[in-house]
């Protein structure tokens, strides 16, 4: 196994983090996800540091796109992002970090990195 691996995607917004929000609750019915809360319980994190959101998002890769990712017969396979919202004055800073395992050798019930990737990005496009 190859472990745990990431790639993260940071950009600003205008947006409020009640409209965020909003986008992010459409987002987990056309993704078919999963959310939950991440506690943060960085004690060395200041105020600013800490997110004004913090959640986990995912969801089954699901039959029809196993194949897309070289996974035939894995529909256990499963997706994952982390999405964090931090407040900085007048606009937000979002950033979104996708998780999985890539490589020949990913049991079956993985998360997959190819996967959190294309979600990752539908997420960004939905945020924007």
């Amino acid at each position: 196994m190859g472990g745990l691996k990431s790639e993260s995607a940071k950009f600003k917004s205008s947006k409020s983090v009640k409209e965020l929000t909003q986008l992010l609750r459409s987002a987990q019915g056309e993704l078919q996800a999963q959310i939950d809360r991440i506690e943060d319980d960085d004690p060395l994190a200041g105020d600013d540091e800490k997110a004004a959101l913090a959640v986990l998002f995912e969801g089954n890769v699901g039959r029809f796109e196993e194949i897309k990712y070289g996974r035939g017969g894995a529909s256990f396979d499963l997706w994952a992002v982390q999405v964090f919202i931090y407040e900085l004055g007048v606009e937000r800073v979002i950033e979104l970090v996708a998780l999985g395992e890539q490589g020949l050798m990913v049991p079956p019930g993985a998360y997959i990195l190819k996967a959190s990737v294309n979600r990752m990005n539908r997420l960004i496009e939905i945020l924007h």
